[in-house]
């Protein structure tokens, strides 16, 4: 996947090589916002929302980003309900005068907005009745170890974190009752390692193990001690290409 990487130029290169034209004057910026304030718009905030949206060609949620709303707030506009600020509707009216000026000014690769952007998971509670017993348990079936950045937490009842070699996989063992469990914690192996885990499980004292095949991967289940649900899943080679 092509990254774009934005760098700070050198000063060689800061030099006049003439207009660029990808670039918007800014007189005609404030020339084209004076047209759309001076304008007389009779449109209702469901009629603006809407034909705004219409003449640029977003979706609600590109639309929505690029005036700095939630999508529910459009959404709302476009239902008739709700009114949109006095600077929201003027750069709706913009985007009517000249549906090219909002292209350049939300380029493609800006949407969604990337400081809504979700990194990572970072990690998953899980509730047991006794933390270090249960960690013993991750530690011998799963190679979870304690994260000892993090061993701070775990006074009284905080957190105790375990996490992976890599440390891309981390759990927080919470104290707590048993409860039923309806979110299972999937995860990923490697297609060449996927019967080494199953093999392993299988040899667990105690540990109720059941194999899936889902055609494009295959999945083995099962629960810790405290009854929290797992799955250990692998893709078939070719079959899901995002498989990594």
């Amino acid at each position: 996947m092509a990254i774009k990487r934005h760098l700070h130029p050198s000063p060689e290169t800061l030099q006049d090589n003439g207009p660029d034209p990808t670039r918007i004057p800014l007189k005609q910026t404030i020339e084209k916002m004076r047209e759309a304030l001076a304008a007389q718009s009779s449109h209702s905030a469901q009629g603006l929302a809407r034909q705004a949206r219409a003449m640029v060609g977003m979706t609600q949620r590109d639309f929505a980003s690029m005036l700095g709303i939630s999508m529910r707030k459009l959404a709302a506009w476009e239902k008739g309900r709700g009114k949109p600020s006095t600077a929201e509707a003027t750069l709706m009216r913009v985007c009517m005068l000249d549906p090219g000026l909002v292209k350049k000014l939300t380029p493609e690769d800006a949407l969604p907005n990337p400081r809504l952007a979700l990194l990572c998971v970072d990690h998953i509670h899980i509730f047991v009745k006794d933390r270090y017993v249960a960690e013993s348990w991750y530690e011998r079936v799963l190679g979870l170890k304690r994260t000892a950045a993090l061993e701070f937490w775990a006074v009284a009842d905080g957190p105790l974190t375990l996490q992976n070699r890599e440390g891309t996989i981390q759990i927080a063992l919470f104290k707590g009752s048993a409860r039923r469990n309806r979110a299972t914690v999937a995860m990923r192996v490697e297609q060449g390692s996927f019967q080494g885990w199953l093999s392993h499980l299988e040899t667990i004292p105690g540990l109720l193990v059941t194999y899936e095949d889902h055609i494009v991967s295959e999945s083995i289940y099962f629960a810790d001690p405290d009854g929290n649900p797992y799955e250990i899943t692998s893709y078939r080679p070719g079959k899901f290409p995002s498989a990594h």
